[in-house]
């Protein structure tokens, strides 16, 4: 078990993607008819090994019959003529089976190929024809799993090729194509002329055999058109010859042959009807695990920015603690040369009796109860994407070459699975990176989020986030263009880049317009403080002239939730840019549920609240008390009831003078929902209505980009973009502030208001807070009734 050293940093895997097929599931279900009617067929003949060769090979294109009638009947079709051109061309009893096998067979990899496609009732475009003309390689990708089939496999690949070259997928010419190859492409040609397709009508019997004769020596093989042309134009010619896929398999027959089959029968089945990886997965644990009788059988995926494996599905018998889907099962691959090896696309298998047993491999067994393993790696391409891992315990045989074979097998449909969403879904890198910057998206840094919030926890390192928001890019637009603004972008994506190089597994990702963020783990505050103020002093400097806001929040030790290091830095971001911007903030943690205690102003030399002097809202608290009573005593509550509270708690923070809450339903007037505020506030304000009008709101959408899906906006009664008859009405009430907030909810859009006079805090102090606390204490309302009252009516 040598295995050459490899660097974890240099492998690479590919991101899964949902598959593109819309209508796969209406052929599952007369596909697993005919899966069942297989698996019968195998129990009848279970003593006969080239009998289920022989059901392999049906099952497999029922399985392509169930994805689509015509290509099932074709199949049929280009088998019987193509076995009555091989008999007439001498092909001896052992070519004439694998001949069978390739014209029933043929087609298999359109089992993969996106219905849209498959169906269409026209001219395939040329991205079109591009993903068609992969069907061959699928095809060979199905069958080289099945032991016996390697010639099988390797016609099928070739069977569009040309008899000049010009074929594909590899361009053979003459002689350099199977034969087999040769006479499918010509019988299967000849069908498809002869057959309606969606795009045509058949072409009448005389035509069809003029265009048979004019591509021979060009399309098809000469001597190959000459025959079958003979035997259309022979009385009977058609006629069936007897023929055994079955005989391919013969000399390997034995019942671990069998269940090999029915494995990679209900494999190749999972992966051509599955519409999720995970499910693809699922089958795949289960039917390998039984198939080589092993006690347990993990699937595991490489991350390679994190140089470790992580556990998708446990099948078989679970040790106490491990768990079906578990959440966060990760394994290192650092200084474990076998699992190197695995990677490289080696394979491994051992037992605790060997004296030789790698260390790391004998702890997972003794921790596991387990006696045995095997570990083979499921290949993308020439890529990693991860390993499967078997395990027996003790008094069953350790495993042997032959089941790390069969094993391969099973990686090979996995693989299949993962080409599929590739290829037909048209995903690449694209699918987690930014195509402006080239950094990592909001998909990439939602998964290094969760890993790298595993990793934390399991080792008791802090995990350190850090979001930065560009201050001016609208202004940058506006005045010197869009291109200028995607110019200050990238500057922010290279210094971010640059600063983050001397973290290791730090990950810099671009999160929306003009956000970004660096997460960054084993650092500790004053670090990821630190790299902060540089970005923000590098990009003041730099040509772009970009200024960043930027919020700060670290799990200590790893302790608390992924969540609550999101959710406190985007305060901290948030509530720097209302302090002025160019600032950074750190939301402290407390390691448990808690969000931020603690708000402050990192430009500065000491530690303080946001608000100078005393009597400022003290925003952690606020926000620490808020969401213990949201989770607490209000976790059932009405949506209404639980945003009221969030309302009260922010209004009273800063002796806000009123407060309001109302809704407005789709295309229906607002209603007030709850005013509040100090006794005897607001002169000249009825008690029980709003400050705001409905239109106040529309004007602020205007002046100042108020957002109706959750943006805030804070006006002072002196603001020069202020409406007049807004700012009217506020010097009036003696108005000195005004918060509003707009979110769009299940049924309808909120407001809410919070007011503030001379003998109030300012109200900017609880907006970064409110902002948080108002989609939480909405949270359930998509899965809850309508609000009462409000809806209907």
């Amino acid at each position: 078990m040598d295995a050459e050293v490899l660097n974890p940093s240099s492998l690479h895997a590919s991101q899964d993607a949902p598959p593109v097929a819309s209508q796969v599931a209406d052929g599952l279900m007369a596909s697993d008819n005919a899966l069942v009617d297989v698996l019968r067929e195998l129990e009848r003949e279970r003593a006969h090994a080239a009998g289920a060769a022989r059901s392999v090979v049906r099952a497999l294109a029922a399985t392509l019959q169930a994805r689509d009638g015509y290509t099932g009947e074709h199949a049929d079709a280009v088998h019987d003529l193509s076995m009555a051109v091989g008999a007439r061309l001498g092909l001896e009893q052992q070519a004439l089976a694998e001949l069978a096998a390739v014209a029933l067979l043929h087609d298999v990899g359109k089992i993969g190929i996106p219905d849209a496609v498959l169906h269409k009732a026209g001219p395939l475009d040329e991205s079109e024809s591009e993903l068609m003309r992969q069907h061959p390689v699928i095809g060979e990708r199905i069958l080289s799993a099945v032991e016996g089939l390697e010639k099988v496999a390797r016609a099928v690949r070739h069977e569009h090729e040309r008899w000049d070259g010009g074929g594909y997928p590899d361009g053979l010419s003459g002689e350099e194509i199977p034969l087999a190859s040769r006479i499918v492409l010509a019988c299967d040609a000849w069908h498809a002329l002869v057959s309606d397709r969606p795009y045509r009508e058949a072409l009448a019997h005389d035509v069809a055999l003029a265009e048979l004769r004019r591509c021979a020596g060009s399309q098809f093989d000469p001597v190959v058109v000459d025959t079958l042309l003979a035997t259309l134009a022979e009385p009977g010619g058609l006629a069936v010859v007897s023929s055994d896929p079955g005989a391919l398999l013969a000399a390997s027959g034995s019942e671990t042959l069998e269940s090999e089959l029915v494995a990679l029968i209900e494999v190749a089945s999972a992966v051509a009807g599955a519409h999720r990886l995970d499910d693809v997965l699922e089958a795949a644990a289960d039917a390998a695990c039984k198939a080589v009788n092993a006690s347990s059988l993990s699937i595991e995926r490489w991350i390679p920015s994190r140089g470790m494996l992580r556990t998708l599905i446990n099948a078989g018998e679970l040790a106490p603690g491990e768990e079906r889907i578990p959440a966060d099962e990760i394994h290192s691959v650092d200084g474990d040369y076998v699992l190197f090896s695995v990677l490289q696309g080696g394979t491994h298998f051992g037992s605790l009796d060997d004296a030789d047993l790698p260390t790391t491999e004998r702890d997972i067994l003794m921790g596991l109860g387990k006696y045995c393993y095997a570990a083979v790696p499921i290949m993308f391409g020439d890529k990693p994407w991860g390993q499967i891992w078997a395990a027996r315990k003790r008094g069953l045989p350790p495993f042997s070459a032959r089941d790390t074979r069969f094993l391969h097998a099973i990686s090979v449909q996995i693989s299949g699975a993962i080409g599929r969403a590739e290829v037909f879904s048209q995903v690449s890198d694209l699918a987690v990176t930014d195509a402006l910057t080239g950094l990592a998206n909001r998909r990439a840094f939602d998964e290094g989020l969760e890993l790298a919030h595993i990793e934390a926890r399991r080792d008791g390192a802090d995990l350190a986030l850090a979001m930065f928001d560009l201050d001016n890019l609208k202004d940058i637009n506006d005045h010197h263009g869009h291109e200028a603004g995607d110019a200050a972008i990238c500057a922010a994506a290279a210094a971010l880049t640059a600063e983050a190089e001397a973290i290791p597994g730090a990950l810099v990702c671009r999160i929306g317009g003009d956000e970004f963020c660096v997460l960054m783990p084993r650092t500790l505050e004053a670090d990821a403080r630190a790299l902060g103020l540089r970005v923000v002093k590098n990009l003041a400097a730099g040509e772009s002239a970009v200024g960043a806001s930027v919020g700060v929040a670290v799990l200590p030790s790893g302790q608390g939730r992924s969540a609550d290091l999101l959710r406190a830095a985007d305060a901290a971001q948030y509530a720097a840019k209302r302090a002025g911007r160019g600032r950074v903030f750190v939301s402290g943690l407390t390691g448990d549920d808690s969000v931020a205690h603690l708000l402050h102003d990192d430009a500065r030399t000491n530690r303080r609240a946001l608000r100078d002097g005393a009597g400022g809202a003290d925003v952690g608290r606020l926000l620490t008390e808020t969401l213990a009573q949201l989770d607490g005593p209000l976790s059932d509550s009405e949506p209404t009831d639980r945003l009221a509270a969030v309302l009260r708690r922010c209004g009273e923070s800063v002796d806000a003078a009123r407060w309001g809450l109302s809704f407005a339903r789709t295309g229906a007037r607002p209603r007030t929902v709850s005013i509040a505020g100090r006794p005897g506030s607001l002169r000249g304000v009825l008690r029980r209505s709003p400050f705001l009008r409905w239109e106040d709101v529309d004007s602020l959408r205007e002046s100042h980009g108020l957002r109706a899906d959750g943006g805030t906006v804070c006006v002072r009664v002196g603001d020069d973009a202020l409406a007049a008859d807004l700012r009217e009405r506020m010097q009036r009430k003696e108005i000195s502030e005004l918060l509003v907030l707009s979110i769009a909810g299940a049924w309808g859009a909120w407001i809410i208001e919070i007011v503030a006079d001379e003998r109030s805090h300012s109200v900017s102090d609880v907006e970064p807070a409110l902002r948080l606390l108002a989609p939480e204490a909405l949270r359930s309302e998509q899965a809850g009734p309508a609000p009462l009252g409000l809806v209907s009516g």
